[in-house]
């Protein structure tokens, strides 16, 4: 039985007051679930703030457009999901922010919730964009991305920051994003397990850090 909207939101308010298992404190000091999608999250020495609360396989504007002014951030609870373009751009012309409940905890910790990005996408649109063969950068999805080359066709990327890459993520990588070329593993700690080498060369797509990246973008 799925669970009711107004439960979903009462968790998430549960797991931002959990203290870290290393001991830090909590991202939150306290909630307050105002609405079956709406969370006020209150936190030490800030302001507090509200966010939208939603579990949708893939997030249109029409998920939460009725929210929009009376939030902050809005936060997608799967993560086995995926943003459309449209709904990401509403959200950025809106001014606020998005993500999962990962992001929700990131952005308890900065002031202007509504300027949080993932440093994950951030650093990549940074990186990527110094490429001598970068031409411009197509956002498709939250996290797919088609890179355009000044002297080639496009590459279409899929960014993935588990720690261990196996076969079950590449493979639903391609359920929920669709057709790509690249898997850009975006965990610099991170490997990709013998099940995961298999799943891709099934898929006849390559799975590549960022040095891998760049050279491959040098080529057809």
């Amino acid at each position: 039985m799925p669970y009711r909207p107004i439960d979903t939101t009462e968790w998430v308010g549960q797991k931002l007051c959990e203290p870290s298992s290393r001991g830090a404190p909590p991202p939150a000091s306290a909630y307050e679930v105002r609405g079956p999608h709406l969370l006020r999250v209150e936190r030490e020495n800030r302001w507090p703030f509200d966010a939208a609360i939603i579990s949708e396989e893939h997030v249109r504007p029409a998920h939460f457009e009725h929210l929009l002014d009376r939030v902050e951030m809005v936060v997608n609870v799967p993560s086995q999901s995926k943003w459309s373009l449209e709904a990401i751009d509403l959200v950025r012309q809106t001014n606020r922010s998005f993500g999962g409940i990962k992001d929700l905890m990131s952005a308890c910790n900065i002031d202007e919730v509504r300027e949080y990005v993932r440093n994950e996408y951030r650093f990549f649109e940074e990186r990527i964009a110094t490429h001598d063969e970068f031409a411009g950068l197509e956002r498709l999805t939250d996290r797919l991305y088609a890179v355009h080359r000044k002297t080639y066709g496009p590459k279409r990327i899929v960014l993935l920051n588990d720690y261990e890459v196996g076969g079950a993520a590449v493979f639903s990588a391609r359920r929920i994003q669709g057709n790509f070329d690249i898997i850009h593993h975006t965990n610099p700690n991170g490997r990709v397990l013998e099940d995961g080498a298999s799943a891709s060369n099934t898929l006849r797509i390559a799975i590549l850090n960022l040095g891998e990246l760049f050279g491959r973008l040098n080529n057809p």
